[in-house]
């Protein structure tokens, strides 16, 4: 069966064995997310990451931070189903 990775997976999904993926370079995004909050002169940005371990979100979060010229805070939450 031939598996594509959609979303999450953009640098390893070839180490998985999938065919292909969909979705962007979360590290480009996050330069380009970091940016437009200079642009638009934002003072503080809070990452969170609901996944921990997920590649993609870590890339995304240290991107906007390196980009970022503001108070840059990463927050990891875990939720809970009742």
């Amino acid at each position: 069966m031939p598996v594509f990775t959609i979303n999450s997976g953009t640098s390893v999904y070839t180490t998985t064995g999938s065919l292909g993926h969909v979705g962007e370079d979360a590290s480009v995004a996050g330069v380009g997310v970091g940016k437009q909050f200079n642009t638009l002169s934002v003072k503080h940005v809070l990452c969170i990451i609901q996944e921990r371990g997920n590649v993609d979100l870590e890339n995304y979060c240290a991107s906007v931070k390196k980009t970022f010229s503001g108070q840059y805070t990463r927050m990891y939450v875990t939720a809970r189903l009742t």
